[in-house]
């Protein structure tokens, strides 16, 4: 296991081991993303090539994501009037009842 930021302790590494290629898993969090490019980036600098996969989920998150978003916020908007209506039948019989 080796310790600390990847940006300080991957170019040693590449240079000790001569590196020619880095693989690894995708992050869908925002700052492993953003770890992720810089890393990729700066193997580009030094000539090393990069593969990253998705393999920590059964499919990318960010594309079912934007493919189904609208989608989901449809199905959100129903269920808050659902649920508002149901709410209101209630209070209509509550009131009827007394």
């Amino acid at each position: 296991m080796i310790r600390g930021q990847p940006a300080d302790a991957l170019p040693k590494l590449f240079k000790a081991w001569n590196t020619t290629c880095l693989t690894f898993e995708e992050d869908p969090e925002p700052f492993g993303r953003v770890r992720d490019h810089n890393i990729t980036e700066m193997c580009n600098e030094l000539g090393i090539s990069v593969i990253s996969a998705v393999s920590h989920t059964l499919y990318k998150l960010e594309k079912y994501f934007n493919e189904f978003f609208w989608h989901l916020s449809r199905v959100l908007w129903i269920i808050f009037f659902f649920v508002f209506s149901i709410k209101e039948l209630l209070r209509r019989i509550m009131a009827e009842l007394h």
